[in-house]
């Protein structure tokens, strides 16, 4: 069974006490992430890099192992060194990578709090922002902004960023410190997503939003079996592809106010960018009514999101999910009589046989099972 949230954390908070002992240049990479910050590896990676056109590089990472919060891809970057010039692809370089909560050797010195405040608080050109950058942290020191949506976004730091520490979900800057500084390598950073918790809200629908129970003990979704479709989308800054599909709806729920069911089974379709497609199959004992599917997943690295939609759960000619065929179903499909989709008297739950229309063939099913209760 995996490790749960508090126990990841005491065993990284152990080792990066162990790892101090040891070197301390490696501390801010091994330890759990802080609050707004970043969990990184203490590998050396490497970096391509080519100019941008929203920002001054765009970086690309690799050789990053996996579990951490980044990850081998491509990376909005800026330079922090004006006088240097910066090698570009296909020529690679060897860094660390440190956050800028904790920064290494005499980059600790940097206003990185003003860095990360303008990374959340953009205005002007890419341009624009590189000076305001340089103007807080630069190699030489003593970088003065020429253009005057710069000097503007210095002095809205200077007002308002003083001791800034990215939110959950923000951007933070990241070190990429060269292992061998040279003329053609430069200090440079990336925009990566800070962290505060391992639990993040995640975009979930399921399909069909309505299932029958035909069988007390068991689902039959009308046709489709026992399988309900899934799908489960990131917020911004993570990949679907990080996923550890191992835990996908592991601890996926059904609620109610009669009962809960647990997910039975569960089988990961695909990944799209920030979406996951996956099939779960409802257990036996689920009740009546609009009921809850909370769903989670969860990155290699321990982070987890979450999620919810709600399906209606009736048995056949249940139009009202009270666990029961009487006349106030047939009432509801009457006033539902000849609806579809986008009419405005449509109602899905009366549409028994699911064929887009509310007609006769549905009062039917009404008819067959009226005064059946559910046991």
């Amino acid at each position: 069974m995996a490790l749960n949230t508090k126990t990841k954390r005491s065993l990284a908070v152990g080792f990066a006490i162990l790892a101090f002992s040891s070197i301390l240049v490696n501390l801010v990479a091994t330890r759990a992430a802080p609050s707004g910050g970043v969990n990184l590896p203490s590998t050396i990676v490497r970096i391509e890099v080519i100019n941008g056109t929203a920002t001054y590089f765009n970086i690309t990472l690799s050789e990053v192992p996996m579990g951490y919060d980044v990850a081998n891809g491509t990376y909005p970057g800026w330079c922090v060194d004006q006088t240097a010039i910066m090698a570009r692809s296909p020529v690679t370089h060897e860094v660390r990578l440190y956050s800028s909560l904790n920064p290494p050797g005499t980059l600790a010195t940097q206003r990185w709090d003003m860095v990360n405040y303008i990374l959340n608080h953009k205005q002007g050109t890419l341009d624009d922002i590189q000076q305001a950058i340089w103007n807080f942290v630069n190699g030489i020191g003593n970088y003065t902004p020429s253009s005057t949506v710069a000097k503007a976004i210095v002095n809205d730091a200077l007002a308002n960023g003083n001791g800034f520490i990215p939110e959950s979900n923000q951007t933070i800057a990241v070190i990429c410190l060269p292992v061998v500084l040279s003329p053609d390598v430069q200090v440079s950073i990336i925009e990566a997503v800070a962290l505060t918790s391992s639990v993040h809200a995640a975009t979930v629908i399921i399909e069909p939003e309505r299932v029958a129970v035909h069988d007390p003990d068991t689902l039959n979704l009308k046709g489709r079996g026992t399988w309900v479709n899934c799908s489960i989308t990131l917020p911004e800054g993570y990949n679907a592809s990080d996923i550890d599909a191992s835990t996908l709806l592991l601890n996926g729920t059904v609620t109610a106010d009669l009962g809960s069911v647990s997910v039975q089974d569960s089988q990961l379709m695909a990944k799209f960018n920030r979406t996951l497609v996956s099939r779960l199959i409802l257990s036996k004992g689920i009740m009546f009514g609009n009921v809850t599917l909370t769903v989670t997943a969860q990155l290699y690295n321990g982070t987890i999101f979450e999620g919810n939609d709600t399906i209606g759960v009736e048995m056949p000619g249940d139009v009202t999910m009270d666990g029961k065929v009487d006349i106030y179903d047939a009432i509801a499909a009457a006033t539902a009589f000849g609806s579809y989709p986008g009419h405005p008297e449509w109602n899905s739950a009366a549409d028994e046989n699911d064929d887009g229309t509310v007609n006769i063939f549905d009062v039917i099913i009404i008819a067959g099972n009226f005064g059946k209760t559910y046991a």
